[in-house]
């Protein structure tokens, strides 16, 4: 409520943390706070390769806020899955697949993925999107171009519905466990609303995943309480 205050300050501040040496002290300390907890922002180079030289294939569907936010993804995952040995990625909340496909047959070391949704009909949709991109990689165009995916493309993804809740986590790594067939294996979410990225948090650390990407969304239906809820999850705040 400060007259020193300009309420057009509020975009420099939270884009570069600039602010008026008229602001407040407490206002200067929590911006260089933030500043200096924050996760690093830069995109990597292996995320622009991957907008390159992939996104072509699998542009089907995805508005351009979908394609960012699933080539950058997709990149990590693709990152740690070769950092940590995996062979299966378990896609929690898939939905359409978007970025199931882009892992799945982005590059010729993919890992396979198992895309995982509660609703048949996302799974269908999924399906559908999937035999669709399988068709434009073994076509001439993809060929042409030097299309670099894995040999094995029909076996790459497969798709299950699942419902994944907090209480019980068990049937998705024990689908996991299967699917991986003895090897290593991660998961990861895009926009797991909710609960679902707790669950998926949840089903890391009680299972043998290797490792977990998760972008988390829907914060407001996350479930808070003391018994099974989404936040706390861990022990020490919940006391």
């Amino acid at each position: 409520m400060s007259d020193d205050f300009d309420i057009s300050q509020l975009i420099p501040l939270a884009t570069h943390g600039h602010l008026d040496k008229a602001s407040p002290l407490s206002l200067r300390e929590f911006v260089d706070n933030m500043f200096r907890l924050q996760f690093p922002r830069q995109k990597s180079s292996s995320a622009e390769e991957e907008e390159t030289s992939v996104l072509k294939y699998f542009v089907d569907g995805m508005s351009e806020k979908k394609r960012k936010e699933v080539v950058d993804l997709a990149a990590l995952v693709n990152q740690v899955s070769r950092d940590s040995v995996n062979d299966l990625v378990v896609d929690v909340g898939a939905g359409q697949g978007y970025l199931s496909r882009v892992v799945a047959y982005g590059r010729a070391d993919a890992p396979r993925v198992l895309a995982v949704d509660f609703s048949d009909a996302q799974k269908r949709g999924a399906e559908a999107h999937q035999q669709r991109t399988l068709k434009r990689l073994c076509g001439k165009r993809a060929v042409a171009e030097g299309y670099q995916g894995p040999k094995d493309l029909e076996t790459r993804l497969a798709h299950r519905v699942l419902r994944v809740d907090l209480d019980n986590v068990s049937e998705l790594v024990s689908a996991a466990q299967a699917e991986a067939r003895g090897g290593q294996w991660m998961l990861c979410g895009l926009h797991a609303c909710g609960d679902l990225s707790s669950s998926v948090l949840r089903a890391f650390v009680e299972s043998d995943a290797a490792a977990v990407a998760v972008v988390p969304y829907c914060y407001n239906h996350i479930t808070e309480g003391q018994g099974v809820a989404g936040f706390p999850l861990s022990a020490e705040l919940r006391g």
